[in-house]
């Protein structure tokens, strides 16, 4: 079984580029940042879910679990800032927040059975392996200001307002560790531009420190990826949804990230995600909400092929359930042994949405918020 076709199975799979040199057994990693709010949502499960399909064709391939790393890069927002006391107040905000999510992660780690690491953006950034290999990319000329700055401005206003922020040479000694040689080069550079060389960066680095060999990620990653293709091979998986995305109006979220509770469609943003610390009233009263169930799949305009959220929640919750050790989950009647099973039931008429969102706020209660709660 080749790596694509069982990671296939898990109904998540959208593309990928493969090195056809790979190693039978490849260590891997996934990129997460951290939330914004105090809410986890189970959406950023998918990337474990893909995890432990890889780690299983591995070992089934060569008795060779190989390594995962997840890394938490919630520190990599410093590059975003204005000045040195935003850059400050994000550091004290967000450094917590990624010792919750390794937490939490290192639980999914131990359920799963996974083998690997949780990484933080200090594990790379206090390593001067690391600021050698961005200078090297510089050196190399993978990216040149104009080409950063027109990718960055996807992200800004303007031209003026990205120019007027923090400047690399002002970003504090204390979190980055540039080459003096590199400062001088680019230090006039603004850090916004920095950020795709740093993410690019950490996979260099984890491929010289872990052998890794492949990213994981979602669509929403493509502008970072294509900067991997030559080096890596790169899995991606459907962008997942919110519970009001419907079939001609697709809500694309990033999977990692609560933003604050602001209204999108007439409900609450915290009306639209699942969290691993909500009760099963709660994420049954969030299921009932959604009222367009008379498709499987939607496009979305930009990250391709997207789930109807019920039956992408009810993927995870399958997908977690088998990872757990159970070997089959039931819905209706039907037993299922992976998502895609479940898809393919509900293409031919065996399952309906409707049996599945009378069933969803257990299974993912089951196999989802009960075993991982970071409250617990």
């Amino acid at each position: 079984m080749n790596t694509r076709k069982y990671i296939q199975q898990s109904g998540l799979f959208l593309e990928g580029v493969e090195k056809i040199s790979q190693k039978l057994t490849s260590n891997f990693y996934c990129g997460f940042n951290v939330t914004k709010t105090n809410k986890e949502p189970i959406d950023q499960l998918q990337s474990f879910i893909i995890a432990k399909r890889i780690q299983d064709c591995n070992f089934i391939n060569t008795g060779n679990k190989g390594i995962f790393v997840s890394f938490i890069g919630g520190l990599f927002e410093v590059l975003n800032c204005k000045d040195i006391s935003e850059v400050n107040q994000l550091i004290k905000t967000n450094k917590p927040k990624e010792e919750s999510k390794k937490k939490l992660f290192q639980k999914i780690y131990n359920s799963y059975g996974l083998e690997g690491k949780v990484l933080t953006t200090e594990d790379l950034w206090k390593d001067q392996k690391y600021w050698d290999i961005l200078k090297t990319l510089f050196d190399k000329q993978v990216f040149t200001r104009g080409l950063l700055i027109n990718d960055t401005l996807n992200f800004y206003e303007s031209k003026d307002q990205l120019l007027s922020g923090l400047k690399v040479k002002d970003l504090p000694s204390s979190i980055v560790s540039l080459p003096l040689e590199f400062v001088k080069k680019i230090g006039n550079y603004p850090s916004p531009i920095l950020y795709t060389p740093a993410e690019v960066s950490e996979a260099y680095y984890l491929q010289e420190k872990y052998d890794v060999t492949t990213k994981i990620g979602q669509a929403q990653e493509r502008p970072y990826d294509r900067y991997l293709y030559s080096d890596f091979s790169v899995y991606r998986f459907k962008q997942p949804v919110g519970l009001i995305s419907t079939l001609n109006k697709p809500e694309t979220v990033t999977p990692y990230i609560d933003k604050s509770n602001f209204e999108i469609s007439g409900k609450t943003k915290t009306d639209t995600r699942i969290y691993f610390d909500d009760t099963i009233e709660q994420i049954s009263q969030k299921v009932s909400t959604c009222n367009d169930n008379n498709y499987v799949f939607a496009i979305d305009n930009n990250f391709g092929e997207v789930l109807n959220p019920i039956v992408e929640k009810a993927v995870f919750a399958i997908e977690s359930g088998i990872a757990l050790g159970n070997k089959l989950i039931e819905i209706n009647g039907v037993d299922l042994f992976s998502g895609q099973d479940l898809i393919d039931n509900i293409q031919e008429n065996k399952i309906s949405i409707e049996n599945i969102k009378t069933d969803l706020a257990i299974l993912i209660n089951k196999y989802i918020t009960k075993p991982f709660n970071p409250t617990l």
